[in-house]
């Protein structure tokens, strides 16, 4: 590895004659060893900071490691870019050691192109909602589809947070954390009932009864059922409900011992309970007539202010697409 170093850091740049760019294989060469020259910096930062005395020192040591470790994060993204090839040997490697350690783990990396953009990938959805399909869209509108003469423009989110330098690693993960799952809240928003798209603002409202009645919501969630079977819509249905109206739904129905919930369940291929939903709320959709239109993933990036702060930025630009205002039945109750 100390070759490796030598060959490509100590070099005078004046010494560098070559005038042509590098080919495909050369670049793809060139990640890898920046890969392997992040890796060895990696150890050699950790295992020397092991004997450094508790101080400033040691934490800057700390920081820098930690600084090579996003590095290498940077070149592993590249190497996806230009070698795929490679995260189909990896997700087999993957696989083969789940099955030797005998826990299945998903792989955390997507080859390029086998879907979705950012982490549009796995299951019923992707990161973003965990129900409706993600779709790398490279415009920054879409029409509607019920009026093509409307353009509606993709949503540009974002999100910042100051972390100071000096914390621990532990705290500053904690904090960084915590914020990025309030970006991620803002997402599910714009995408569940804020965008013009969105299944809440593009949905059939279903006329409700009294929620204090034992059976009630369930009943009602059938009604909505039935409006999207009437529309052509049978199966492939979601539930997403306000944690308000799944907490009525935890009730037994006078005395059988049955759950409202437990009533709608077989319907549903997936039930979502999500805050995004204000108040007694939930919304019957069909799933494959809603998905995420995706024009920048989510991404969060550092930038070190001074000695003493770092700034986080989150951003992303999305879109709900619903096909139909008849693939979503809204209900709201009233207490």
């Amino acid at each position: 590895m100390q070759q490796l170093h030598s060959s490509m850091f100590s070099k005078d740049p004046s010494e560098l004659v070559r005038k042509e760019p590098f080919d495909r294989e050369e670049t793809v060469r060139s990640i890898r060893l920046a890969m392997a020259a992040e890796i060895d910096a990696i150890n050699f930062y950790l295992q020397q900071a092991r004997h450094i005395p508790e101080g400033p020192f040691k934490a800057v040591h700390e920081d820098i490691a930690r600084e090579e470790i996003a590095h290498f994060g940077e070149f592993m993204r590249l190497l996806l870019e230009y070698s795929p090839e490679d995260f189909k040997r990896m997700a087999s490697g993957w696989e083969e050691a789940s099955r030797l350690i005998g826990k299945a783990e998903n792989f955390p990396f997507q080859e390029k192109g086998s879907g979705g953009s950012g982490e549009a990938q796995g299951g019923v959805g992707g990161r973003l909602f965990p129900m409706f399909r993600e779709v790398e869209w490279k415009e920054e509108s879409v029409q509607d589809p019920e009026d093509a003469g409307k353009v509606h423009q993709l949503s540009f989110l974002t999100h910042q947070v100051e972390i100071r330098r000096d914390l621990r690693e532990e705290v500053a993960s904690a904090v960084l954390g915590r914020e990025e799952r309030k970006f991620s809240m803002g997402l599910k928003k714009e995408i569940l009932v804020s965008h013009p798209l969105s299944p809440w603002n593009r949905s059939t409202h279903v006329r409700t009864g009294q929620i204090g009645q034992a059976g009630q919501i369930s009943s009602d969630i059938i009604t909505g059922i039935d409006r999207l079977s009437s529309e052509g819509y049978d199966g492939d249905l979601g539930l997403i409900v306000s944690p308000e109206a799944m907490k009525s739904m935890n009730r037994e129905i006078g005395g059988t011992g049955v759950l409202e919930i437990d009533v709608v369940r077989p319907y549903f291929r997936s039930i979502v309970f999500t805050p995004v939903l204000e108040g007694l709320s939930a919304m019957v959709v069909h799933i494959p007539s809603v998905r995420v239109l995706v024009r920048m993933p989510p991404e969060t990036e550092k930038r070190v202010l001074d000695a003493s702060k770092c700034l986080y930025m989150m951003h992303s630009k999305l879109a709900p697409m619903t096909d139909y205002s008849g693939a979503v039945a809204r209900l709201q109750w009233k207490d």
